[in-house]
């Protein structure tokens, strides 16, 4: 157990992990997916092709209940929620309010009930959860058919409206046709010359008044046979396009408690065995008021961007109570998790005097610097080779395609994450670094960015030069605030060129509807997210690990790379990093991934204040992901990104040294 305290608490956890997943009830959630099969074939009933084109146009044929977003919100309501407590759960012999036998059944089943609605693929779907999977089952076929029930009564009564309506302007307009006609009529039989002038002025405008009526008329009519045929037209609310069965596996996930349980007992383990180190040591207080500091720059930019929203008047929707309990619940968690593990954290062989900070293997940043001069370049020809085979009309949103949706490029894709490591590593040991060497690897890194068409890779740049410039205190906060309104200023430009003639990506009018959509609509952007229905543990949180299971044959679900657009009312699809964590797990998942992130931006700020270079470099990639929290999550969704620019960046700084630490280890052992 002294040897091993790691091993010892992850045996301890494990099974305390395997005690609790099976005492823990099993909940089982049965999934359906709907698509909208109400469609009016205008062409059929009365439309002409030019009149049928206009109304798709101006979004008129999907109003009101027709609109599937509506679906969702019948779905929560209190009289759907009464309905489905009325009816009867097979072989139980009674109906399901009876079967809940709850005080709050109505809550209970608006809790069970949840749904997903994507803008994207036109598609809802509908997941029960009960802790019988046969009564999860039946009781979502209930659902869809009481929905199903509710949707055709509605368009019923709709259709009878509309048909009284179009019955009602028809016999009006006959009228005033029949009174126009009987105008002309009289008029003609009561003049027997015609040929006056004033008297055929008159007659030319009675016969105009009684054409234009009868125009009106024959539409009225053409309007009413339309109503009459969609009234009496038979037709299903919506499509299943998968079909409910009765789930095999609880949601609870074995996997979810084993990782809960292991990563508290090491973290637990890790506090107890360094908990003296908080009582001997003092930390310097410029360390805890330093601008990159975890928990400053937390607080800072989320100030920052909620500042600016209720400053700044860019008529964005108002951000709901859903952002402001993650909110709340994120920077406390966040700011004291990373406060603990930056105090206790020993850094053995730094304390010592010793200072690493100039030292890597230049051995292997020579070798990598030079597999980077060969593939970098064939990584950017390959691309293009494969773009070029498309027209060549809307070639920025061609590149930012194959980006989202291509297959890769074999092991050319390393070289993103190789000039990555190679930039900042160079960058913290300039000038030990030549400088050209240094150039090219911000070349490299921009060049790796705009050959997909993507902005990450160049924020990290440029994050990286100001974080670096700053730490080696030759520039200044105004400076850095003035660098960051010239980028902005560039990725307004960048965006424009990027955004196709049909692509997602919207062309806004002004800088400030940019930056609105990129820098203030994700936390109102977040307010429009519901927890997922998939059962796969974490989808969205690991979304990296699934894409690269799936590679190697495992069947499991892996979400789209180009996230949905949402209208705020300005088109985004960035959510901030509470995204995937609050879909995937709720309230709970913030709370748990704010511990993560703040022991891991805690543990990597006390190598990085300690001048540690493995520190320096991985808290360069830290500072980069708090910086963007407001705009999406990129560390887990990421992670096999950052396992391997871990992985690079640790041989690159550790290799030469590492006969040293070994003495300083052995040094402090004797001590």
């Amino acid at each position: 157990m002294n040897k091993h305290p790691y091993i010892f608490a992850t045996a301890i956890a494990t099974l305390l992990a395997i005690v609790v997943w099976l005492c823990v009830p099993k909940e089982y959630t049965a999934i359906t997916k709907l698509s909208d099969e109400y469609k009016e074939t205008e062409l059929a009933i009365g439309f002409n092709t030019i009149r049928a084109y206009v109304r798709d146009a101006m979004g008129s044929a999907d109003t009101g209940i027709n609109d599937m977003a509506i679906y969702c919100k019948i779905l929560k309501t209190d009289d759907f929620a009464r309905s489905i407590s009325h009816k009867q759960v097979p072989g139980k012999g009674m109906t399901y309010g009876e079967y809940l036998n709850d005080k709050d059944t109505i809550e209970t089943i608006q809790d069970n009930i949840n749904y997903n609605f994507s803008s994207k693929h036109a598609t809802l779907a509908i997941s029960f959860t009960d802790k019988d999977p046969l009564v999860a089952a039946q009781m979502l076929d209930s659902i869809t058919a009481q929905l199903q029930q509710i949707i055709t009564h509605y368009r019923q009564s709709n259709a009878q409206t509309s048909l009284l309506n179009a019955k009602i302007n028809l016999t009006t307009t006959k009228e005033k046709y029949t009174d126009a006609q009987a105008k002309y009529d009289t008029f003609v039989d009561s003049h027997t010359n015609l040929s006056f002038p004033s008297v055929k002025q008159e007659e030319q405008a009675l016969a105009k008044e009684s054409k234009t009526a009868y125009g009106i008329y024959q539409k009225a009519a053409e309007e009413y046979a339309r109503q009459q045929a969609l009234k009496q037209r038979a037709y299903l609310s919506f499509a299943v396009i998968q079909n409910n069965s009765v789930p095999q596996q609880p949601d609870k996930k074995l996997i979810g408690y084993f990782l809960s349980f292991v990563i508290l007992s090491v973290v637990l383990t890790y506090i107890i065995r360094h908990y003296k180190s908080i009582n001997t040591k003092v930390v310097p207080l410029h360390q805890l008021c330093n601008y990159f500091s975890p928990w400053t720059l937390t607080l800072g930019i989320w100030t920052l961007i909620l500042g600016l929203y209720y400053l700044l008047d860019t008529a964005l929707y108002p951000i709901t109570q859903q952002f402001y309990y993650c909110f709340i619940i994120w920077i406390p968690v966040f700011c004291i998790f990373a406060l603990i593990f930056y105090i206790i954290v020993p850094v053995k062989g730094i304390d010592n005097g010793q200072n690493n900070s100039d030292n890597i293997n230049r051995s292997l940043f020579n070798f990598f610097f030079i597999v980077s001069l060969i593939i970098t370049p064939l990584y950017i020809y390959k691309v293009m080779q494969i773009i070029l085979m498309f027209s060549s009309e809307d070639l920025m949103n061609n590149i930012r395609t194959l980006a989202v949706y291509g297959e890769g490029v074999g092991f050319l894709g390393y070289s993103n994450v190789i000039n990555q490591s190679l930039f900042v590593v160079a960058i913290w040991a300039y000038p030990k670094v030549p400088f050209w060497k240094l150039a090219i690897l911000t070349l490299a890194c921009i060049l790796n960015s705009l050959a997909i068409m993507e902005k990450g890779t160049i924020f990290f740049v440029f994050i990286s030069i100001m974080f670096v410039l700053f730490e080696k205190k030759v520039i200044k906060v105004r400076s850095i605030v003035l660098a960051g309104i010239i980028l902005i200023g560039f990725f307004y430009i960048f965006n424009l060129a990027r955004a196709g003639e049909d692509s997602d990506y919207q062309k806004n009018e002004t800088l400030l509807d940019f930056f609105a959509m990129y820098a203030l609509s994700p936390p109102v952007a977040f307010c429009q997210l519901l927890p997922e229905t998939t059962p796969q543990f974490g989808t969205n949180t690991f979304e990296t690990i699934y894409l690269f299971l799936r590679r190697f044959g495992e069947d499991v679900v892996v979400k789209d790379k180009l996230q949905e657009f949402v209208f705020v009312p300005i088109s985004t699809n960035v959510y901030t990093l509470f995204q995937p964590f609050y879909i995937d797990f709720g309230y709970k998942g913030i709370a748990i991934f704010a511990s993560l992130y703040g022991i891991l931006t805690g543990w990597f700020y006390k190598r990085f204040t300690a001048k540690d270079k493995f520190g320096q470099c991985m808290y360069t990639y830290l500072v980069y992901c708090l910086v963007l929290q407001f705009y999406q999550e990129n560390i887990f969704q990421s992670m096999v990104f950052v396992l391997q620019y871990t992985f690079f960046v640790y041989i690159l700084t550790k290799g030469s040294i590492f006969q040293r630490d070994i003495a300083h280890e052995i040094y402090y052992n004797r001590q």
